[in-house]
């Protein structure tokens, strides 16, 4: 609740005795999941001393994609960049082109056409 109010957004649906992310919730978990990896991945660098050419590719998928398909998009990435690192977010057209939209992910994997009015915005 202190996040929410800091913040001036509601972060979760309270009906029913569950707590279910808003899509603003949504947004801040995706953000704070990549803090963490990231100060993971700071941790280990400073821990091992190297410094690896990693390439960090943010994938959004939208959650109606079939997980086969992600599965072979994956391995090509890792098949042509081994030390790549992918970053998969999962969730909403809407929302996957939010995150889009605001360079949060680097690449979009959809089964629905974009509407043309949003076009625009990538």
């Amino acid at each position: 609740m202190q996040l929410e109010k800091s913040l001036g957004k509601t972060l979760f649906d309270r009906t029913n005795n569950k707590f279910v992310l808003t899509e603003e919730g949504e947004l801040v978990l995706d953000y704070a999941n990549q803090i963490f990896e990231f100060s993971q991945e700071l941790l280990n660098t400073l821990k091992t001393g190297s410094l690896r050419n990693v390439v960090i590719i943010r994938l959004g998928v939208v959650d109606q994609v079939s997980k086969q398909i992600v599965n072979a998009v994956l391995k090509n990435i890792y098949a042509f960049k081994t030390e790549a690192r992918v970053i998969v977010h999962e969730g909403s057209l809407e929302h996957m082109l939010e995150e889009l939209k605001v360079h949060a992910l680097d690449l979009l994997l959809s089964n629905i056409d974009v509407p043309q009015k949003r076009q625009g915005l990538i």
